[in-house]
């Protein structure tokens, strides 16, 4: 084979696969069939409204609570939700630690008391011993 010959066999090789490379489209046999589509009549009718909704609500007005002193809350005073007036108490704390600071400051001011009674019973009983020892100094000079 010439040059001429081999340029001519690759092309006339080329149109051939180029032509089997075409089909008719509507031919293929793969092709997806149309989707089943549903018919139905549209009509108006009244429909009932759902009457439960899910959400989250929030007052428009939120107040926060502090605790003016500690302890452990025994009972609540008040329920959720409920309006409370200023003032109103809202929880009952446990009595025990505040009762127990008590009766120590009862008992130091007792024993401060008796202090300050003995100091000035000290003190009287001082100021005669020394007006006595006065009069004897003077007696004696």
């Amino acid at each position: 084979m010439t040059g001429k010959q081999t340029i001519l066999a690759t092309l006339l090789l080329l149109l051939c696969f180029s032509l089997a490379a075409c089909k008719d489209e509507g031919a293929q046999k793969g092709q997806m069939p149309a989707p089943p589509v549903g018919v139905f009549q549209v009509e108006a009718k009244d429909v009932p409204w759902p009457s439960e909704f899910q959400a989250q609500a929030s007052g428009s007005r939120s107040v926060e609570v502090r605790a003016r002193v500690q302890g452990i809350i025994e009972k609540r005073l008040y329920r959720e939700g409920e309006f409370v007036k200023a003032g109103q108490l809202m929880f009952q704390i446990e009595r025990d630690q505040y009762e127990a600071a008590v009766q120590q400051a009862e008992a130091q001011y007792v024993e401060k008391e008796q202090m300050v009674g003995h100091e000035a019973f000290t003190g009287f009983a001082r100021s005669i011993l020394l007006q006595i020892l006065d009069q004897l100094w003077r007696q004696h000079i």
